[in-house]
């Protein structure tokens, strides 16, 4: 059995308004991205209103919407995508919980490139 990925000493290098994203403390071209601690996807489905509360908890997990975004534009686009969209990796379960792997891009120099929305 593998190790487990102790993330709960580490720094997260990013950190959005459901997730945390660390690099992965074995594999530095990678991140694992987890859902914080302190985002309930029940409480999030019932602020959508009514057409989000009949929606299930899970269909709120970024995680998984990006899992499912990943796959299927590298599905689609191929190899030649890789230099500007990172890869779905898999899944992890850390000390802090489950959570998503994806490829890391980084610049000629090995810094992290800016997020998609920068």
């Amino acid at each position: 059995m593998a190790d487990l990925i102790r993330l709960s000493t580490a720094t997260p290098f990013a950190r959005g308004g459901n997730r945390l994203v660390y690099v992965h403390p074995d594999r530095p071209e990678v991140c694992i991205k987890l859902p914080r601690a302190d985002v309930n996807l029940a409480v999030k489905r019932r602020r959508k209103g009514l057409k989000g509360r009949l929606k299930p908890a899970a269909t709120f997990d970024e995680n998984r919407a990006e899992a499912r975004t990943l796959t299927e534009l590298h599905g689609r686009i191929g190899d030649s995508l890789a230099a500007f969209v990172p890869r779905f990796l898999g899944w992890v379960a850390p000390d802090l919980g489950r959570g998503v792997v994806v490829g890391l891009l980084r610049d000629a120099a090995g810094a992290l490139a800016p997020a998609g929305r920068q």
